[in-house]
């Protein structure tokens, strides 16, 4: 390998620092949160300052797959922003977007260079870490005992949404569904039933499903922090991560929210920090982790409906990493081919209604959607085509650019959403030929309904509160000066411009790809880590009804803190 050193040149220096605040400059009346691009421009400029006190030695190949990494993340924030540079025939327009872009390639590549070859890591505890018990028990309980009193005080005996009774129908009813993952379903049933058998008080077998939930979370929670322990994290950086777990409101919030989205998170959670255990073990004892990992990955599997993707993903890529990780990549098929019988032939055997085609449908209704909105170009035989589903004046009438609900409503209702089913392969044609004549029109609608995953991040609803309306007599407890309190400081934190990196997903996004990309540089087994939050979101960029769902990103949220440790840590 031909390594280089490379001394930057003041002017060379000045020019990316130039660069770098135009991109900030031009990028002040997005509608992403500007804070996160502030700090993004910050820490590109320390980056950039560091780099120039150092020679940074660097090979071709290492040199260009940072600059492409870095070309990619550029071209995101102007896709995401792509209104601010409208139209882009205008020559103006034109030199801003290739400043724009010049600036966040110099944010990205001199952030990279920074944290591969100069950045010293996190230096491990020099002391035995002999009580993994001791600290998994002290976080555990701390994070329950603030999670019980959030339950008893403030949302007994849960928070529930409209899919949430929608549940809580089929159980009291028996007449079960696939729309909300029937697995998942059952899971909550087993508690709710529990409940009504022993007190025959509908309240009580919710909260004891939100008690399990904060049981299991909690206990997801300390088996990371257990973990970095174990591996000689220090000790700031371990208060740090049990912060992010127990402290900030919405983790709080959420573990007492009845939605799927939860426990398929802290599922994810638990397949990753297991997986890293066995990856990178810590002890000799694997047997907990093993029986971790199988639950991990199970509950995966059943918990939503993208979990099957997830877990494909997870094991090709393990299976393409090399011969090391065959035993992982072997259970890891086990436990796929038992989700994918439990998810299909075992719920058709049971005459279980899946959720339709029309919600796997999103993006690509979107995207005719937009076609219509725009007034682009349809031929004649499309339009007809269309018109056996809705009118094209109904589709741009309903659509939103953020959320495909709407649209797929108007599907569903419609009269010829039977010849959909019938015959799919003519919409997809449609869809094909559509997509030909108006590649503009696709590519902002995919943008509208994808980049709160990937952009800088949007002021968009995090937390339930409360119980909805429902027809079983669930209704919350009333407002004390605990839950008043706590609404108004979740409230004044969202609200607060700092705050505003807790919040943003695509911030956790492109930190999450970030250390894939250096464990891969440095051929470490940490880059696997980011590999269920880059499966989900493979799954939410061709699949997404929302743009910016927090619950749906909530894997990457619980994930962050180990795979930043992980990649960071200083190993031999």
């Amino acid at each position: 390998m031909n390594i280089q050193s490379c001394h930057r040149s003041k002017p060379a220096v000045l020019v990316q620092l130039m660069l770098i605040l135009v991109w900030l400059t031009h990028i002040q009346m997005t509608d992403t949160y500007f804070y996160v691009c502030a700090l993004i421009a910050c820490g590109g400029i320390f980056c950039t300052c560091e780099n120039y006190r150092h020679d940074l030695p660097f090979s071709r190949d290492s040199r260009i797959r940072v600059l492409l990494f870095s070309s990619v993340f550029s071209l995101s924030g102007i896709l995401g922003n792509y209104c601010l540079f409208e139209p882009f025939t205008s020559l103006t327009n034109l030199l801003r977007m290739t400043l724009s872009f010049l600036g966040g390639l110099s944010i990205g590549s001199n952030v990279l260079a920074y944290l591969l070859w100069v950045f010293p890591g996190l230096r491990t505890a020099e002391e035995k870490r002999n009580r993994p018990g001791r600290i998994f028990a002290l976080s555990f309980g701390v994070i329950v005992l603030i999670d019980l009193v959030f339950l008893l005080l403030v949302e007994w005996p849960g928070v529930m949404t409209r899919d949430t009774m929608d549940q809580i129908d089929q159980i009291i009813t028996g007449q079960y569904r696939n729309a909300n993952p029937y697995w998942h379903t059952r899971t909550v049933g087993i508690f709710v039933k529990l409940g009504l058998l022993l007190t025959g008080d509908l309240h009580w077998g919710v909260a004891m499903f939100s008690a399990f939930q904060i049981l299991y979370m909690a206990g997801c929670f300390s088996y990371v922090i257990m973990t970095l322990y174990q591996k000689g994290a220090p000790r700031w950086c371990l208060w740090a991560v049990w912060a992010v777990y127990a402290l900030i409101p919405y983790q709080i919030v959420y573990s007492v929210t009845v939605w799927k989205d939860i426990l398929f998170s802290g599922a994810s959670l638990l397949l990753t920090v297991s997986m890293y255990r066995l990856l990178c073990p810590v002890e000799k004892e694997e047997k907990r982790d093993w029986i971790l990992f199988v639950l991990g990955g199970t509950g995966l599997c059943l918990w939503r409906t993208n979990g099957l993707l997830v877990v494909s993903m997870l094991l090709i890529a393990l299976l393409l990493a090399g011969r090391k990780n065959r035993k992982l990549a072997a259970v890891l098929a086990v436990i796929l081919a038992v989700g994918f019988v439990l998810c299909g032939p075992a719920l058709s055997a049971m005459g279980i209604e899946g959720a339709g085609l029309v919600e796997a449908l999103s993006i690509p209704l979107q995207q005719v959607a937009r076609v219509c909105y725009d007034g682009g170009s349809i031929t004649q035989e499309d339009l007809e085509l269309i018109r056996t589903v809705a009118e094209p004046e109904e589709i741009a009438g309903v659509y939103l650019s953020h959320l495909s609900d709407p649209v797929k409503v108007l599907v569903r209702l419609s009269p010829g959403h039977e010849q959909l089913k019938a015959d799919p392969m003519a919409y997809l044609k449609l869809w094909l030929r559509m997509g030909l004549r108006n590649p503009v029109s696709y590519l902002k609608a995919w943008i509208d309904q994808t980049k709160g995953y990937w952009n800088a991040g949007y002021a968009y609803w995090i937390t339930a509160e409360g119980i909805s309306e429902n027809a079983f007599g669930l209704v919350s407890r009333p407002e004390n000066i605990v839950g008043t309190v706590f609404r108004k400081l979740m409230l004044h934190i969202e609200l607060f411009p700092l705050a505003q990196p807790l919040f943003s997903i695509g911030l956790y996004t492109w930190l999450t790809v970030g250390c894939c990309f250096i464990n891969r540089q440095r051929r470490r087994q940490e880059w696997l880590l980011s590999l269920p939050w880059l499966a989900i979101l493979f799954g939410l960029l061709i699949g997404t009804p929302v743009y910016a769902e927090f619950r749906y990103a909530y894997p990457v949220m619980l994930a962050c803190p180990l795979v930043l440790t992980a990649t960071f840590l200083k190993t031999e």
